[in-house]
């Protein structure tokens, strides 16, 4: 009697181990290259230097009129300072391991969220998608890695009602880069009942750890006081750059339309009462997981293109979206043609950089707002995934509402 074959699955047990087995290795070549070269193809440097700054109690923000440095709050020095103990090469290997841990984490966590009845099978797909452009932000010991993951842990802690500790997670975030105040407004509007005591909260507790850690000889909170003022005028020069980014201002200047900056602003506070507007109706019409992708997804977008200093490695935190939106048209909402442009996109966002004649910055805001659109019709229009949806959280036990 012939032996019956196993058919392969993308979301299977197997599928979902040996994606762990390829982020592990990730991991490990990432610390490698890391820690034999720590101070080339990186971006951590600056964090270092700002947080050997810190505890020798000198100025972290050098220049503060310049759009280059340390463009963070003083609370990410700390958040960095674990890293500066021991040998460079050691902890900028050790900085690699925990990022590319957390952003995994992230990434299964919230693939395991948006489909309950798989456990996490959109996983294999979505790794696949993320993974030629995070390999660089990864190598590069980009911020934007941790922030993704802690914003999408906060979403998906949002919608399940655990407030406490999305609001400490988001905390957590800004500490590490201020772009998180995007996901902290949506989620505190979203949800002001819940989240705005919680919220309140763990950002008094940020805002007075400069004040609790500072340098042995810093008296009286003076210290942290002047780094959080020059910090405010860095941030300030930095938002208003006169290169060209990945964003809506870079997009419009590849076209050769240079638009004034007083109209950006009004155009980024459209967008910023539009994002809060589908945000509304995506939580008042679907359940709360649907809610919580599509509060994901639009904090992301939003960032993407409207965040005047989006890089081509910020996508980092972009392309997630696409792989799990995706995974669902695939295997949940049985639309192969829609699961087909959104790889299409997601692929050819990872090789931009290759495949896209110079000037490079129009492509990958311009996908970025063709995924929104397409987000937005599915809130405004229809259910986001179909019936099947809905069926797969019903099995699984679980409340949609």
């Amino acid at each position: 009697m012939p032996t019956a074959t196993r058919r392969w699955s993308w979301t299977d047990r197997g599928s979902i181990v040996n994606t762990w087995v390829g982020w592990v290795i990730v991991a490990l070549v990432m610390a490698i290259l890391a820690g034999l070269n720590p101070h080339q193809r990186t971006v951590t440097n600056s964090y270092r230097d700002a947080a050997e700054r810190w505890w020798a109690g000198q100025p972290i923000y050098e220049d503060t009129q310049t759009t280059f440095g340390f463009l963070y709050l003083p609370q990410s020095a700390l958040v960095y300072s674990p890293f500066i103990v021991g040998p460079a090469g050691l902890s900028e290997a050790v900085y690699r391991v925990v990022i590319t841990g957390l952003y995994a984490m992230a990434l299964w966590r919230l693939c395991g969220w948006v489909w309950p009845t798989r456990g996490g099978g959109l996983f294999p797909l979505a790794s696949l998608l993320v993974l030629p452009l995070a390999i660089g932000a990864l190598r590069n010991g980009q911020a934007n890695v941790p922030l993704f993951a802690l914003m999408a842990l906060a979403a998906v802690d949002a919608h399940d009602g655990k407030y406490v500790r999305c609001a400490a997670l988001l905390a957590l975030a800004l500490a590490v880069k201020p772009l998180a105040v995007v996901m902290i407004l949506l989620v505190v509007a979203i949800h002001p009942r819940k989240m705005a005591l919680p919220m309140l909260a763990a950002l008094l507790v940020v805002f007075l750890l400069p004040f609790v850690f500072q340098p042995w000889h810093a008296s009286g909170g003076g210290y942290a006081w002047s780094q959080y003022t020059a910090a405010y005028e860095k941030l300030r020069s930095a938002a208003s750059p006169v290169e060209p980014y990945q964003d809506l201002r870079g997009m419009l200047m590849a076209w050769g339309v240079d638009v004034p900056e007083k109209v950006l602003t009004m155009v980024r506070a459209v967008a910023a009462m539009g994002t809060l507007a589908l945000a509304y109706v995506a939580q008042r019409r679907w359940p709360a997981r649907q809610a919580g992708f599509a509060l994901l997804a639009l904090a992301l977008g939003y960032l993407m293109v409207f965040n005047p200093r989006t890089e081509g490695t910020s996508y980092v935190m972009w392309q997630p979206v696409i792989a799990v939106f995706a995974g669902l048209a695939f295997f949940v909402d049985r639309r192969p043609w829609l699961g087909v442009a959104l790889v299409v996109l997601s692929l050819a966002n990872n090789f931009a950089y290759d495949i896209v004649p110079p000037p490079k910055q129009w492509f990958r805001p311009l996908a970025c707002l063709v995924v929104l659109a397409v987000l937005t019709w599915v809130i405004l229009y229809r259910p986001p995934w179909g019936e099947s949806f809905g069926q797969d959280i019903g099995e699984a036990g679980l409340n949609p509402s």
